[in-house]
């Protein structure tokens, strides 16, 4: 590889782990949270395997996986609320 690919893998994993952590915080402040299943849903949607493309694919992929896990980690969210409003 070479130093410029080196250096985009490098921040591309950065981003990466940035973004787990930032959704991380946004959500365990939230009631009901559950750490293990936060991240399992991530590494559901298996982003590391991404780090090596360029900047811009790599950020419309972050973008469509937070949107992704945002949308999962609200209808559990949902989904809980309904079975505790069940007899």
């Amino acid at each position: 590889m070479d130093t410029q690919a080196v250096i985009s893998v490098l921040r591309n994993n950065y981003r990466l782990t940035a973004f787990n952590h930032n959704l991380y915080n946004e959500y365990k402040l939230k009631p009901n949270f559950d750490e293990q299943k936060f991240w399992d849903s991530l590494q559901y949607y298996e982003l590391k395997k991404y780090y090596t493309l360029d900047n811009i694919e790599l950020a419309v992929k972050i973008s469509l996986s937070k949107a992704k896990a945002k949308k999962t980690i609200s209808l559990s969210k949902f989904q809980n609320r309904r079975k505790c409003l069940e007899p």
